[in-house]
């Protein structure tokens, strides 16, 4: 079963491994992140071969001849010859593939949230311009045209100018009513992104 699991991991068969060094296989290591193959000194076998010193998790990935890449965690030790040298080495390789691609789909997801959020703020920004400027002018036009409508009053007696009074009066509540709607989302969408703070 560990030799079948291990031919799983590698993507090479028992007998395609057994007496051959970690840098005869039909294998690229590679950097954990960048996928950029490791020079000898950084690669964990070549490290404890040549320094005899133990490692323990030591993140790599592995590409196999046809491309596909799995993501290993490897600790090893070296063994001592009869004259102290390092000759041998023992690694345990343990393979963390799926936990990674979990994460690379977690990180993307986060990407896609943090580009949406930027999406949203972008279009709200756009937005309160696009709107503030015409409802700007129409409030400002109603209480222009309620200024109007009280000077004819005052000057003609006999016409009855309560509807443009009311008109005006409704269109100045209406903008005015949309404008701080649009101060509401705009002032929420700020206080999400933390560039606003309440206070009592």
């Amino acid at each position: 079963q560990t030799r079948a699991r291990a031919e799983v991991v590698l993507g090479l068969t028992e007998a395609a491994v057994l007496g051959r060094r970690y840098d005869e296989l039909e294998l690229s290591i590679a950097a954990f992140n960048e996928g950029e193959d490791l020079p000898d000194e950084e690669i964990p076998f070549h490290q404890v071969l040549s320094t005899g010193r133990p490692i323990q998790d030591v993140e790599i990935s592995i590409r196999w001849p046809d491309g596909t890449r799995r993501f290993l965690s490897v600790s090893g030790a070296p063994l001592g010859g009869q004259d102290g040298a390092v000759g041998e080495a023992v690694f345990h390789l343990r393979d963390i593939t799926d936990r990674e691609q979990r994460e690379q789909v977690l990180r993307k997801a986060k990407e896609d949230a943090e580009a949406a959020s930027r999406a949203k703020s972008a279009f709200l920004a756009n937005i309160s311009h696009e709107i503030r400027t015409p409802l700007t002018s129409i409030i400002g036009f109603a209480e222009a045209l309620s200024d109007e409508v009280e000077a004819l009053e005052q000057d003609a007696d006999d016409v009855d100018l309560s509807r443009l009074s009311r008109f005006s009066s409704l269109i100045g509540r209406g903008g005015n009513r949309l404008l701080n709607t649009l101060e509401g989302v705009l002032n929420l969408s700020k206080f999400e992104a933390g560039q606003m703070e309440l206070e009592a």
